[in-house]
């Protein structure tokens, strides 16, 4: 059953940032809607700069102090989702900027489904032009009110011939579908427990979400909307304990999700 939820009401967007990361969350938090709340889990022993409370209203900064050497985003995110009392929960990184139409209501059909966006992927040149606030960077990546533009069939067979520049406009490389931003319910999150806190690093954590997720029975969608990514250059802090089979769990979670999205469409469609 589809229901309206209301962003600046029912949401909590979580973010988990170092001061690496400050100058990309600043931007972040600008784009979404002011009534909406924010956490923000600063992953430092050092005190969190007031700029982050002052970037945006409704934000609430959440002191981690790190208790082993690498980042440990699965600890910092189980921390934020403790302190959530909305219905929904939005996991973000630090680098996304969000559209205007992000504040109004989202369609989402049940508390047990994942929800994910598309992502424009910007180049450092651009992002550089977004950062000094010189640009309206909304009007640079495809928007449509009814059906949104992705690369399909045709923009990989492109790609192929082309190379990847058959598929970059002047100011972002590709519109990819993205593992966050991701909005779960919170529900759906205390069920599974939240994120396993014996990955370190940051990566591993939300494939093996996803795999814990799917087998609680969740379907994964794409919400038909496009959202920012903000350039910067790679960590090689990726999560590194138990790599392998987080990898062999996601590529199970994404068969089952398959599977279940054409049964639920068969149902569907016999039902209609």
């Amino acid at each position: 059953m589809t229901r309206q939820v209301e962003v600046t009401r029912d949401l909590t967007v979580l973010y988990v940032t170092t001061q690496y990361y400050l100058p990309l969350l600043l931007r972040s938090l600008r784009t979404l809607p002011g009534e909406c709340r924010k956490l923000v889990a600063w992953y430092s022993s050092a005190s969190a700069p007031n700029g982050i409370v002052d970037a945006a209203p409704n934000v609430g900064v959440v002191p981690v102090v790190p208790k082993v050497e690498n980042f440990h985003k699965s600890y910092a995110l189980n921390r934020l989702i403790e302190r959530v009392e909305t219905p929904w929960v939005m996991v973000s990184d630090a680098d996304m900027l969000y559209p205007q139409v992000f504040g109004s209501s989202l369609q989402l059909d049940s508390e047990k489904s994942i929800y994910r966006f598309f992502v424009a992927r910007f180049t450092p040149e651009y992002t550089e032009t977004i950062m000094a606030e010189k640009s309206n960077w909304e009007a640079t990546i495809p928007m449509y009110s009814g059906r949104w533009v992705v690369p399909g069939r045709l923009g990989k067979l492109k790609s192929l011939l082309f190379g990847r520049r058959a598929l970059r406009p002047q100011n972002f490389y590709e519109i990819y579908a993205s593992q966050n931003p991701s909005i779960y319910s919170t529900s759906l999150l205390k069920r599974v427990k939240g994120y396993d806190e014996s990955l370190y690093g940051y990566g591993g954590e939300d494939a093996d979400l996803t795999s814990r997720c799917a087998q609680a029975g969740s379907i994964e969608h794409r919400i038909p909307l496009i959202v920012g990514h903000l350039y910067h250059p790679s960590v090689t802090d990726f999560a590194s304990y138990r790599v392998g089979s987080v990898s062999l769990r996601r590529q199970r979670a994404e068969f089952w999700n398959r599977v279940r999205r054409k049964v639920v469409k068969a149902i569907t469609k016999k039902a209609a």
